[in-house]
C-alpha cells in the first residue's frame, strides 16, 4: 500500500520534464475568451478601444479576434504574445491603474470570461512564422485520446510537406500547463475566405503524391483512432481594437 501511495505521489513528476522541455524552446501565446452582455456591444467596443489606447498602445503582442463560428462563436478572443516565458514573467501582472480602468469601464459590459490558457508554437510542424498573422483564420482544436498525444503530434511531420506543396500557411501550437493536452492547427487565411475556393488541388492528392498512393486514407484512419474530439472555428481580427 505504501509503495502504491508513493507511486501516485511521484506520478506527476514523470510528466513534468516533457512539458518543460517543450515549453523552453518555443514562442508562447496566452489567450482567453470574453463574452459581451447582450445590448452592450457598442459600449464595450468604445470602452475597450479607449482602454487599449491608454494601456496597450504600441504593443504588438496584444491582439483581439471575433470568434465567428464554433462552440465559442459570438465571443472575443484576446491573445497576448508571442513571448518567451521570461518575457511573460518580466511583463508582470496588470498594474493597479490599468486594473481600475478595466474594472470601471470595460468589465461592466462583460458577461463572462474563460480561463486563461497557454500554447507554444511548434516550428517543426508549421509552414509559417509565429508572428505572420492574417485578418482571418481557421482554427482547429484537436484533443487526442489519453496516451495518443505524442503519436498524433509526430504524425503532423508528414503533413508539413503537404501543406507546403499546397501553399497553406499553417501554424501549429501545443497546449502547455492548461488542462488536458491538445494541439491547435491554425490556417492563416491571407486572402480571407477566398482561400477556401477550390484551386484544383487537395490535401489527399498532395499527400499521396508525396507519401505514396493510398497513404492519405491509411494515415487519416490512424489519426481518427488517436482523437477524442476535434473542434473547428473561424476567427477575424479586430483592427479597431488593435494596440497602435
Amino acid at each position: 500500500m505504501k509503495k502504491l501511495l508513493l507511486l501516485l505521489l511521484l506520478l506527476p513528476l514523470f510528466f513534468l520534464p516533457s512539458h518543460a522541455e517543450e515549453a523552453r524552446t518555443s514562442a508562447v501565446l496566452k489567450s482567453y475568451n470574453i463574452w459581451i452582455k447582450p445590448g452592450h456591444r457598442s459600449a464595450f467596443d468604445k470602452a475597450m478601444a479607449a482602454h487599449i489606447r491608454q494601456f496597450h498602445g504600441g504593443d504588438p503582442h496584444w491582439r483581439i479576434y471575433d470568434v465567428l463560428t464554433g462552440p465559442d462563436g459570438g465571443s472575443l478572443q484576446v491573445i497576448e504574445g508571442p513571448r518567451s516565458w521570461t518575457e511573460f514573467e518580466e511583463h508582470g501582472d496588470t498594474d493597479e491603474k490599468q486594473l481600475r480602468d478595466y474594472e470601471a469601464n470595460v468589465l461592466p459590459h462583460i458577461e463572462k470570461t474563460s480561463p486563461v490558457s497557454y500554447v507554444e508554437y511548434k516550428p517543426e510542424f508549421s509552414t509559417t512564422a509565429v508572428d505572420n498573422f492574417s485578418s482571418k483564420a481557421l482554427v482547429v482544436h484537436v484533443h487526442p485520446k489519453a496516451g495518443q498525444y505524442p503519436m498524433y503530434l509526430a504524425s503532423l511531420k508528414e503533413f508539413k510537406p503537404v501543406w507546403e506543396k499546397l501553399g497553406l500557411n499553417m501554424a501549429v501550437y501545443a497546449s502547455v500547463y492548461s488542462g488536458d493536452r491538445s494541439v491547435i492547427l491554425v490556417q492563416r487565411l491571407k486572402n480571407g475566405l477566398k482561400d477556401f475556393e477550390p484551386n484544383g488541388s487537395n490535401v489527399r492528392a498532395a499527400y499521396d503524391s508525396i507519401h505514396g498512393a493510398g497513404s492519405y486514407e491509411k494515415r487519416s484512419e490512424e489519426q481518427l483512432h488517436m482523437l477524442d474530439s476535434l473542434v473547428t472555428s473561424l476567427i477575424a481580427f479586430r483592427q479597431d481594437l488593435t494596440a497602435k
